[in-house]
C-alpha cells in the first residue's frame, strides 16, 4: 500500500471473516485445523476509492508438539515402592495418558501418573508409555526405559 494509506486487515477462514481475527498477525487455533487461513487488507487514502485485496490461503495441517521430553521415571523398583513420572514438563495444554508395563506389556488399569510397584512385579522390568496430544498437533507416545527387575 502507498505509505500515506491507512491499512485495516481481517483473516479469514474459507473466505468468511474470522471473529475478532484482525490486524497483522493471527494465531491459529484448532478451529483452523484442516481450513484455509487468508488474509483480507483494505486500504483507504483520502479523494481514492477503498481496496481490498485478499491474500493467497494456507490449509492448516496438524502440527508437532515442540516440547516432547524423554521422560524419566523416579522412585525404587521395589516391592510396595512407589514409581512416577513428572507431568508439568511437557509445556502448556498437552494432556497426557499412562499406560503402565510389566516387561512391556501393559498393567491392567494402571493408567496413572503414578504407581505402586506389587508383588505379580516381583522378578519383571517396570517402564510406562506415556500419549501426550494437544489440539491442532499431532500426538507423540513415548516410553520410559524399564527399570531394573522388581526386588523385594
Amino acid at each position: 500500500w502507498n505509505f500515506a494509506a491507512t491499512t485495516s486487515m481481517q483473516w479469514l477462514r474459507n473466505g468468511v471473516a474470522i471473529e475478532g481475527a484482525v490486524g497483522q498477525a493471527y494465531t491459529l487455533s484448532a478451529a483452523d485445523l484442516g481450513q484455509n487461513i487468508s488474509c483480507a487488507s483494505t486500504g483507504v487514502l483520502d479523494h481514492f476509492e477503498s481496496k481490498t485485496l485478499t491474500s493467497s490461503s494456507v490449509k492448516v495441517y496438524l502440527g508437532t508438539q515442540m516440547i516432547v521430553p524423554k521422560p524419566i521415571l523416579s522412585g525404587k523398583s521395589k516391592v510396595g515402592r512407589t514409581l512416577s513420572i513428572k507431568k508439568n514438563v511437557w509445556g502448556d495444554g498437552v494432556s497426557l495418558k499412562f499406560q503402565w508395563l510389566r516387561d512391556g506389556v501393559k498393567i491392567s488399569k494402571a493408567t496413572k501418573p503414578k504407581y505402586k510397584v506389587s508383588k505379580k512385579d516381583l522378578g519383571h522390568k517396570i517402564s510406562v508409555r506415556i500419549v501426550s496430544s494437544k489440539p491442532g498437533y499431532f500426538g507423540v507416545t513415548r516410553v520410559t526405559k524399564a527399570t531394573k527387575k522388581v526386588t523385594k
